[in-house]
């Protein structure tokens, strides 16, 4: 894929793991545990029978079956810019490489984000030779591009509302006004947690951004009555975090007042700075294993060492967009 959409895709479809597989193999999804699936599972390749550089497939996870006797299988997820036929597709080989390490079924999905299917289809390549189908190779394809925003929008899995800013606005009109209803859908969306609803915002917003004709409409949309919740989300976690803090200074000050007691101040005050603090170090943490792999202790306990809440809320915001944590002076920041 081109520029960092890959890297985007890859993040969000490993923080909505289930959500991606029940939209785009609903058939796999209805046997297989989607609580269970991590996608932060490493696989790198030096040894392809093609020889050349090292690979490594986008994503992959051992998943259990939902039935205890059925064994678990390996998913596989490829993510191509664009839809090419091809004699053999490349991810074949992937999907026999996994399956020969884990001694496992391989199943590959495969997320195209511009041409392919409409939405969600079944797929298969045979390779054939002497007249015989030697391989049968059946995996499940995504195109995101044809896809009827609309209806993903209607979709119950939050991921859905993301990826339909990617999608035909058909209906809905132009780019701008499409990603302003997912931003809508996703800010007006009841019992999703803080931390899913910024994951999905940022996804949304980071292609509102890199889209130059759709930014300069969205930025007049927004102008609009009806908006207030997507402006809403558009403060920056620092702004949010600020307000956080003034909002538990002013409430533990009042509680004092009206006590006539110091302590109604300074608990209040702390009360509310702490719960702001723990939630920020969840974000960061979150936001950490997501992009670059699964948390450990020690990461756990340097992010504990932290508790200026502008601190994890400038941690928060950088780690999209940083290649490694040595780049956020995490580690030389929290030793």
């Amino acid at each position: 894929m081109q520029g960092g959409d890959d890297q985007l895709l890859k993040e969000i479809i490993t923080a909505f793991p289930g959500d991606f597989v029940a939209l785009a193999a609903p058939e796999l999804a209805a046997r297989l545990r989607l609580d269970a699936i991590d996608f932060r599972q490493e696989e790198y390749f030096t040894d392809s029978p093609r020889g050349g550089r090292p690979r490594r497939p986008d994503l992959a996870a051992t998943v259990p079956a939902r039935d205890a006797g059925e064994p678990p299988v390996v998913l596989h997820v490829e993510i191509e810019s664009r839809y090419r036929k091809a004699k053999k597709p490349r991810f074949l080989e992937y999907n026999q490489l996994l399956g020969m390490r884990h001694g496992l079924v391989a199943h590959t999905l495969v997320v195209y984000l511009r041409g392919g299917p409409r939405g969600a289809e079944q797929a298969k390549h045979e390779v054939r030779s002497l007249g015989k189908k030697v391989i049968v190779f059946e995996y499940d394809a995504l195109g995101l591009s044809k896809a009827s925003a609309s209806e993903y929008l209607a979709r119950p899995e939050p991921l859905a509302w993301a990826l339909a800013a990617l999608m035909r606005p058909g209906e809905l009109g132009s780019r701008g006004e499409l990603r302003l209803a997912c931003l809508r859908r996703i800010a007006g969306a009841r019992g999703l947690s803080e931390i899913r609803r910024f994951l999905l915002f940022n996804f949304v917003h980071s292609y509102i951004e890199s889209d130059r004709g759709a930014a300069e409409e969205y930025d007049a949309l927004m102008k609009k009555p009806g908006n207030e919740e997507v402006q809403e989300m558009l403060l920056t976690y620092a702004e949010r975090i600020r307000r956080a803090e003034e909002k538990g200074h002013n409430e533990g000050r009042q509680e004092g007042r009206q006590e006539g007691r110091q302590e109604g101040r300074q608990e209040g005050r702390q009360e509310e700075r702490q719960s702001t603090v723990a939630t920020m170090r969840e974000l960061v943490l979150h936001l950490a294993a997501q992009r670059f792999g699964r948390s450990t202790r020690t990461l756990e306990r340097r992010i504990a060492k932290i508790d200026s809440v502008q601190e994890l809320a400038r941690l928060a915001e950088k780690i999209p967009t940083v290649e490694s944590l040595d780049a956020l002076g995490l580690r030389r920041a929290t030793v």
